[in-house]
């Protein structure tokens, strides 16, 4: 079996894990497929426009839109997308958006822009399928990343969820072949206003706080003492910027996002010689490498390493890991049974 079906087998022994539901947030309706109206909205725009010839079409189907069609990596082509131009609501104040999908186990990308070009600055973010069965992936808005033509474009501002003009889901990092993806609706979505440990509030709170800090130019150091003893990390750490299995990763996040929220887990990646991403900022490559440096991270190969609140490097891997083994580990630490007897809600 190879490292991605491996992956794949991976995500659907544990789909069933709750992500963040209805009763856990407030939620605005952006679109809903089993109207028309917002099928006919849908235009394709795949690799063809770069010599590709990848195919696929947006067809109605019961209560959701069909995305189908053939990923190709010939003529060095290799992407299909999908996207509606549209200016949405200023959604600044929600925490991100959530898709509601059944899939055929592969990975997606849901995209955002602002500027109301099609071409241009694209903000991405994955999301993991499971074959035959409806999931809900949410992505908060510190998960995309500023991309053009599969790089990360290291100067982009940060996202501004009230300027919104385009959004699309789309396929690609080389999993060619066949391809069908039903979207039910989109929706924007924010956690409750508590400030309690564990919850949605508290890690808004943190990620500002440490956005704050990445734009004013502390150094990596301090980064991580402001996480410490209150967060731990899932450090992703890649050969190169926006791999596929980077990709394949961070996908599953988008599955288990109440999870890792209730864990005080926060996602770091670093990609190659063009830095990475904290806090829904980019971090410089002296940042990258000193936090290589202090994990003992080697920049040529992939590797995965959980870092907790103390600071202390608690497991590495070298392959993408499943995150309830990451769970696992995090839930038979000290802190943690204390936090969960701490954080259980008083009958």
């Amino acid at each position: 079996m190879t490292p991605r079906n491996i992956l794949l087998a991976t995500l659907i022994l544990f789909a069933l894990a709750p992500a963040l539901t209805a009763t856990d947030t407030d939620t605005m309706r952006l679109f809903d497929f089993s109207e028309s109206r917002a099928v006919e909205a849908l235009r394709p725009v795949h690799d063809g426009v770069m010599g590709g010839v990848s195919s696929g079409r947006a067809t109605a189907v019961d209560g959701a839109v069909r995305l189908s069609g053939d990923l190709s990596l010939d003529n060095n082509g290799g992407f299909a997308s999908f996207r509606i131009g549209t200016r949405l609501p200023d959604l600044s104040e929600y925490d991100g958006l959530r898709v509601r999908v059944l899939g055929d186990g592969q990975v997606y990308k849901l995209s955002l822009r602002g500027d109301g070009q099609w071409s241009g600055v694209s903000w991405q973010a994955s999301f993991a399928t499971v074959a035959n069965r409806w999931v809900d992936a949410t992505l908060a808005f510190e998960d995309f990343a500023p991309t053009w033509r599969g790089r990360l474009v290291t100067d982009a501002p940060p996202l501004d969820a009230s300027r919104i003009t385009q959004i699309g889901v789309s396929i690609s990092d080389k999993q060619d072949g066949e391809y069908v993806l039903d979207v039910a609706s989109i929706d924007a979505w924010r956690g409750g206003d508590e400030l309690l440990p564990g919850s949605r509030m508290a890690e808004r709170e943190r990620t500002a706080a440490l956005a704050a800090a990445i734009d004013s130019g502390v150094d990596a150091a301090a980064l991580v003492t402001m996480t410490q003893w209150d967060e731990r990390l899932l450090v992703i750490s890649a050969p190169s910027e926006l791999d596929a299995t980077s990709s394949a990763q961070t996908a599953r996040i988008a599955v288990e996002r109440s999870a890792l929220t209730a864990r005080d887990l926060r996602v770091v990646q670093l990609m190659g010689r063009r830095g990475g991403r904290m806090a829904g900022r980019t971090l410089s490559v002296d940042h990258a490498d000193e936090l290589r440096e202090r994990w003992d991270l080697d920049a040529r190969r992939w590797s995965v390493v959980l870092v907790g609140k103390d600071g202390g490097v608690k497991q590495r891997w070298s392959s993408p890991v499943d995150l309830h083994e990451v769970f696992a580990l995090i839930d038979v630490m000290p802190m943690r049974r204390s936090e969960m007897t701490d954080r259980k809600p008083a009958h």
